[in-house]
C-alpha cells in the first residue's frame, strides 16, 4: 500500500506494510505567507508547485493521498489523482481556531469556514483527532469523520519512573506553544492568580515554543522559570510531579495533557483542558476551574504523595491503552482499509 502525504510537519512513522512519501506544498513555512483574507486557510499554490506534486503522484502511483490539515488543500482540484483515494487529516476545526487566535473580521471568518467545508467535500474521507471535532464537521457538512486520536509524540515518556518522592516536590510546570493565545492566557493565570495562592517556595516552570514572547511581568517574576524552544520536553516532564493547566479555550486533541500523563506527571486541569478526552476526575486527574481550586489540588497532591503516584499510574495506563503508537497504528490501518474499500466517486 502506498501513501503520498502533503504535509507541513514531519509525519509519524507509518505502520508496517505501508510505503509513504512525504512532500511539502512549498519549502519551509513559505506557504503560510500566501494566506490572505480571501484564502485564510488554504492558499492558492503556485503552478510550479502543483506541477511538482503531480509529478510525484505520477511517479509514485499512490493508493491514498493524505492532505495534512486544511492549509494543504488549496489545489485539490488541480491535481491529477491517478485513481488514488484522497483523505483530509484534520488536526483542528481550523476556522474556529482563527477566531480563538484573535481574528475577528467577519469576511475572513466566513471565507475560512467556506474553505474548510470545501476541503472536506473535495476529499473521499475525513479524519478527525477527536469526537468533538468530528461532530462539528458532521454538523457543517453532513459528512461523517473517522476519529483517529493523535498518539503521544515521544513514546519514551512511558518509561519515566513513577515514585511517591516525585510528588512531594514544591513546583509544577506548564507546557505549550506560548504564541497560541489559550496557552498564553493560561500562563498569565498561573503567574498572576495561582502562584500568589501557593506557598512562597513553590515555583512554576513555563516550557514551550515561543515562551520568550510571554508578557514582561511573567518573565520578571522571581517564582517563574521560563524555558523557550527547548529541543525536548521529556527532561522537564521527568523533573516534575505536577502540571497545572488552567486552559479556558482552544480545540483539538490535548497532546500536552496526554504527554504529561504518559510521563507520570499528576494533572490538575480545567474541564476545557481535557475536553475531548475521556478522563475521570479524581481517577485520572484533579479537576479545577478557579485559582483557589488549582491551589488546593496542587497542595493535596503534595500532601498525599502515595495517592498521587497511584493516580499517575492509572492515568499513564489510560494513555497507553488509548494513545500509544501501537493503538494509533491499528486505527490508522482501519482508516486506510476503509478508504480503499470505498468505490471511486462517480
Amino acid at each position: 500500500m502506498r501513501i503520498l502525504s502533503l504535509s507541513q510537519e514531519t509525519p509519524l512513522e507509518t505502520p508496517k506494510g505501508i510505503e509513504e512519501v512525504v512532500i511539502r506544498p512549498d519549502c519551509g513555512s513559505y506557504i503560510w505567507r500566501l494566506l490572505s483574507q480571501q484564502t485564510p486557510l488554504a492558499p492558492v499554490v503556485a503552478p510550479m508547485s502543483i506541477a511538482r506534486i503531480n509529478r510525484h503522484i505520477e511517479e509514485f502511483t499512490p493508493d491514498v493521498i493524505f492532505f495534512e490539515e486544511t492549509i494543504t488543500t488549496g489545489f485539490i482540484d488541480q491535481l491529477r489523482m491517478g485513481g488514488a483515494k484522497t483523505v483530509l487529516n484534520s488536526q483542528n476545526v481550523d476556522f474556529q481556531l482563527l477566531r480563538e487566535r484573535g481574528v475577528s473580521d467577519s469576511k475572513t471568518l466566513e471565507a475560512a469556514k467556506a474553505q474548510e467545508i470545501a476541503a472536506i467535500n473535495n476529499t473521499d474521507m475525513l479524519i478527525s483527532c477527536s469526537d468533538r471535532d468530528a461532530k462539528i464537521f458532521e454538523n457543517l457538512t453532513g459528512k461523517s469523520a473517522n476519529v483517529l486520536e493523535n498518539p503521544i509524540p515521544d513514546q519514551r515518556a512511558f518509561d519515566i519512573p513513577i515514585t511517591p518522592e516525585r510528588y512531594r516536590k514544591s513546583g509544577f510546570l506548564f507546557v505549550g506553544m506560548m504564541s497560541y493565545s489559550p496557552n498564553a492566557r493560561a500562563a498569565e493565570v498561573i503567574g498572576n492568580s495561582i502562584l500568589p495562592k501557593l506557598a512562597p517556595d513553590v515555583r512554576a516552570s513555563l516550557v514551550g515554543r515561543h515562551a520568550n514572547t510571554l508578557p514582561k511581568n511573567l518573565q520578571e517574576n522571581a517564582r517563574i522559570d521560563i524555558h523557550s524552544d527547548v529541543p525536548s520536553i521529556l527532561d522537564y516532564l521527568a523533573d516534575f510531579g505536577q502540571t497545572l493547566m488552567p486552559i479556558a479555550s482552544g480545540g483539538g486533541t490535548r497532546l500536552k495533557v496526554l504527554e504529561a500523563m504518559a510521563a507520570g506527571v499528576c494533572l490538575v486541569a480545567s474541564a476545557k483542558a481535557v475536553e475531548g478526552i475521556d478522563l475521570i476526575p479524581n481517577t485520572h486527574f484533579a479537576l479545577a476551574e478557579t485559582p483557589a481550586e488549582f491551589a488546593r489540588a496542587f497542595q493535596a497532591n503534595i500532601e498525599n504523595p502515595h495517592e498521587s503516584a497511584q493516580r499517575a499510574i492509572t492515568a499513564r495506563q489510560f494513555v497507553f491503552d488509548t494513545y500509544s503508537e501501537q493503538i494509533f497504528e491499528q486505527r490508522l490501518k482501519v482508516c486506510i482499509d476503509a478508504i480503499l474499500d470505498q468505490r471511486a466517486p462517480a
